[in-house]
């Protein structure tokens, strides 16, 4: 494949331009004008206004909405790890409970440090290891709401010792 430098770039670019307007380029320093077919002349035709666009709303969700039941999936290497959390929204604290499905129960958390501004979605839980060693793991979600039912984000996982394993989550809010 060829390397495109700037002065390449700009010297393509400005040969399309010029041939498109009827002036056709041999060279850095000849320039001549292309012979095309003579155009008809053109006689002034009334315009119509163009329809205003659609008014574009301030936030994406309003923040009440985020209260309710939601669910969503992971991908863990061979496996999904299904997710689902009760939220409660007070003002910009995001609190309630979370579950998930990883492991050989079910385990559910509270919570914390939970907040919903602009649009943004954060909290954090903390769950028994499912490995049997008595540690805990701290799961970090951040997202985005992209509609009155969606969050779109990352999740962090982080095992004591290890580093941060980031994945995606998009949830869906459902009915209770």
């Amino acid at each position: 494949m060829q390397k495109i430098t700037s002065r390449r770039f700009a010297w393509t670019l400005s040969a399309i331009v010029l041939f498109s307007t009827g002036i056709a380029c041999k060279n850095d320093s000849q320039i001549e004008t292309a012979s095309k077919p003579a155009q008809p002349a053109m006689t002034a035709q009334p315009v119509k206004p163009a329809a205003p666009a659609p008014a574009q709303p301030a936030t994406p969700v309003a923040a009440s909405e985020i209260t309710g039941a939601w669910k969503w999936s992971v991908n863990a290497g061979d496996s999904v790890i299904n997710h689902s959390a009760k939220f409660k929204q007070t003002g910009q604290t995001l609190g309630g409970t979370w579950t998930d499905s990883f492991g050989d129960q079910p385990v559910t958390a509270d919570i914390k440090e939970g907040s919903v501004k602009d649009g943004q979605v954060n909290f954090k839980v903390t769950r028994p290891s499912p490995f049997g060693d008595g540690s805990e793991m701290t799961l970090t979600f951040a997202g985005k709401l992209s509609a009155i039912d969606k969050i779109d984000g990352t999740i962090n996982v982080l095992i004591p010792g290890g580093e941060p394993i980031p994945s995606e989550w998009h949830a869906i809010k459902v009915k209770e």
